[in-house]
């Protein structure tokens, strides 16, 4: 059974995990906040990436994600709930509830998620995902969001502190593959105007998330 990747935004995954990706073809990407606005509906990200609104934003970045992923020889998946910069949040529930029919659906040996770093849709996903992957997946495994790791490293050291306090420990990372990742990256055309790609590859960072007490323990 492939793995299953959780990731907040259309190229989270990649930036953060390319390497893992490149060293497992097959595995799903589903990025959460994936939504197409309608209307004229902007936000400041997208002006500051070119974009006329968010409707065409949303167009071309699920193009160039799947783009990068068929380099690294996995799938895209894309949930419609909106990015913040939307103004329509969704719920933890509505979030959890998709999750875990995904994994209802392709039966993953692994699910992977983000940690929750920084930005307020990594950190909603980072708190929804891992209550329904280890309850439904065989082996949960959480994932440190890069560039945010670099830009913010004591945030990073606190959130990581605090899954190893609950039992998390440190799975060992793919040394390949940086190759197809750094071609991956190229992809998200959009988004490298406005930033440093070098800034995605640093090594790669993974946590194992024990697994939830049986009921009644």
């Amino acid at each position: 059974m492939a793995d299953l990747v959780i990731s907040p935004h259309l190229d989270d995954a990649v930036f953060s995990l390319g390497q893992y990706l490149a060293g497992h073809p097959g595995t799903a990407v589903a990025t959460v906040f994936a939504g197409r606005p309608e209307g004229a509906t902007t936000g400041i990200w997208d002006h500051r990436c070119g974009f006329a609104d968010g409707r065409e934003a949303m167009a071309a970045r699920r193009a160039e994600d799947i783009e990068a992923l068929a380099v690294l020889r996995c799938e895209a998946v894309h949930l419609d709930f909106f990015d913040l910069q939307y103004g329509r949040p969704a719920t933890d529930d509505e979030i959890g509830d998709a999750i875990r029919l995904l994994i209802s659906e392709l039966q993953p040996s692994t699910v992977l998620g983000p940690v929750g770093l920084v930005h307020p849709d990594h950190q909603q996903v980072g708190r929804v995902w891992p209550r329904i992957a280890r309850r439904y997946a065989s082996a949960s495994i959480a994932y440190e969001e890069l560039p945010y790791r670099v830009q913010f490293p004591a945030l990073a050291t606190a959130a990581v502190g605090t899954l190893v306090s609950a039992g998390a420990t440190a799975v060992a990372a793919d040394r390949g593959g940086l190759d197809e990742k750094t071609h991956a990256i190229g992809a998200y055309r959009s988004q490298l105007a406005v930033m440093d790609p070098a800034l995605c590859l640093h090594p790669e960072r993974l946590w194992s998330l024990p697994d939830l007490p049986a009921p009644g323990a």
